[in-house]
């Protein structure tokens, strides 16, 4: 299924006239340790698969959905036995330059697990999408790629509505935690802290280029710095620092894209202030250096420019 792999960098060859790549995949083999500039979606339809992602092992059944970020380190293990996997790569362009699909991706790091068990009928309606897209990528129409996107993006956007809806439940569970109140405070307060965070979120993907302190976002939220910092982390599982970083490395993402611009401007743009903390920073997440993603990222269009003609 690699079709080119440099180290462990994989240039991933879009479909024709698409940034789609799909595959149905029946084969008994495993693939390395490798990452890529794609967004990929892995669900399997027959047996059981093993991945790791940044060495955190995972287990997929049948159904599962395992949603991977760019630039993530991940393997996949050979299965035992003959069975049946959905892989879906696309190019996260298509899902960062719309706000609000593009604020999901820091909670996606460095993997996002779907289950029936935990996630009832928002698994559900991620695999009829999923099931949607492979019937689409099948059927010979001139628009059958617009319907992808489509699905795609219904795809991103109930799985935005199934993040907010663990991080509630996380919260429900801090305020529990933090409060002695009966069960009617009890909601109005989640409620209340909930709008709250997810609102500074917001906030900090619309400003990651401005120096934004911890002190002046949680005076913003109305909050003390400890306890915003306490409720935002629960909220997020991640530190205020560490959502500010991914949010500005998403961004710099983009700005890659453009050839005109330097890393050093990228960098200095999203907010970082020497190229050496862009850098570290970049790798930690990326797993590679930014001029790194960027060649890959020109490498993966090119390869699709020359595929079109």
């Amino acid at each position: 299924m690699i079709e080119q792999l440099d180290g462990v960098k994989e240039t991933v060859r879009y479909q024709k006239e698409s940034r789609v790549r799909l595959y149905y995949n029946v084969e008994m083999e495993g693939y390395p340790v490798h990452w890529h500039a794609a967004t990929e979606v892995i669900m399997p339809l027959r047996g059981d698969y093993h991945v790791k992602c940044q060495n955190e092992p995972i287990h997929l059944r049948p159904g599962d959905i395992l949603v991977i970020p760019p630039g993530v380190l991940h393997e996949i293990a050979a299965p035992a036995e003959r069975g049946q996997r959905l892989i879906i790569l696309f190019n996260p362009m298509v899902m960062n330059h719309n706000f609000g699909l593009g604020s999901l991706s820091p909670f996606l790091t460095p993997c996002y697990l779907v289950t029936a068990e935990k996630d009832g009928y928002t698994h559900t309606d991620l695999q009829a999408i999923l099931t949607s897209i492979l019937r689409s990528f099948y059927v010979d129409e001139h628009f059958k790629y617009v319907t992808i996107y489509a699905e795609l993006m219904k795809f991103m956007s109930v799985l935005g509505g199934q993040i907010i809806a663990r991080a509630q439940f996380a919260s429900a569970q801090a305020a529990n935690r933090l409060y002695n109140e009966d069960e009617d405070d009890r909601k109005m307060t989640l409620q209340a802290h909930v709008s709250t965070i997810y609102e500074s979120c917001e906030f900090l993907r619309s400003h990651s280029r401005e120096e934004i302190s911890l002190d002046a976002l949680a005076d913003r939220a109305g909050f003390s710095k400890f306890y915003f910092s306490r409720l935002f982390k629960e909220f997020t599982h991640v530190s205020f620092v560490e959502y500010l970083n991914r949010c500005r490395i998403l961004d710099a993402e983009n700005l890659l894209s453009d050839p005109d611009s330097s890393v050093t401007d990228v960098a200095l743009t999203v907010g970082f202030n020497s190229i050496s903390t862009f850098n570290r920073v970049f790798r930690k997440y990326k797993n590679c250096t930014p001029s790194e993603f960027r060649k890959l990222s020109f490498a993966t269009d090119y390869a699709g420019h020359l595929q079109s003609q």
